[in-house]
């Protein structure tokens, strides 16, 4: 039967080299998803009430002026994204491509930003990228927004020493991690 507290997710991530792909399932509150934001060329903050996925990513692990990009994207699209580089906050949009779907109990969204988009040149994967995927959930608890995270433990949240990281290798086999 359905869970009291359905706030679980799967999280998925990938990239060809190309793109970042980003995708998370999550089942959904008896009511569906609030999704109220629509998409716009400028960022849209409305979108950071409705459920989304927050997806901060430290390109690369081992930068000497650290890049922190942070985005907050609904179902359909609306984001809102912010950035810093060694400290210092600027602005930052990024390329997104995002699409979700409600079906049967669940909420499928997936994301993907191009590599350039995070200041990494074609062929030139870092070796560890720092990545926090967060599911938002708005209409749980009195509708006091909750999170489901990709993570072994609640830390800071934009921080280098308390970030997942994960380690890129062309060479190594296409591994899923079931459970952190």
């Amino acid at each position: 039967g359905p869970k009291a507290f359905p706030a679980e997710s799967s999280f998925w991530v990938g990239s060809d080299g190309k793109k970042l792909f980003v995708a998370i399932r999550s089942e959904t509150p008896p009511a569906g998803i609030r999704q109220r934001a629509m998409p716009r060329a400028s960022n849209n903050a409305a979108g950071t009430s409705d459920d989304n996925a927050e997806i901060v990513i430290i390109p690369d692990m081992q930068a000497e002026k650290l890049k922190i990009l942070h985005s907050i994207i609904n179902n359909r699209g609306a984001l809102y994204s912010q950035g810093s580089t060694g400290g210092a906050p600027g602005p930052w949009r990024g390329n997104w491509q995002a699409k979700g779907s409600v079906k049967d109990g669940f909420w499928d969204f997936e994301a993907a930003i191009p590599l350039a988009d995070l200041d990494i040149a074609p062929g030139r994967m870092p070796k560890e990228m720092g990545i926090r995927i967060c599911r938002t959930w708005t209409q749980l608890a009195g509708n006091l927004p909750l999170q489901s995270s990709w993570e072994s433990a609640k830390a800071v949240f934009a921080s280098r020493d308390f970030i997942p990281v994960i380690t890129w290798d062309e060479n190594a086999p296409v591994v899923q991690h079931l459970q952190l």
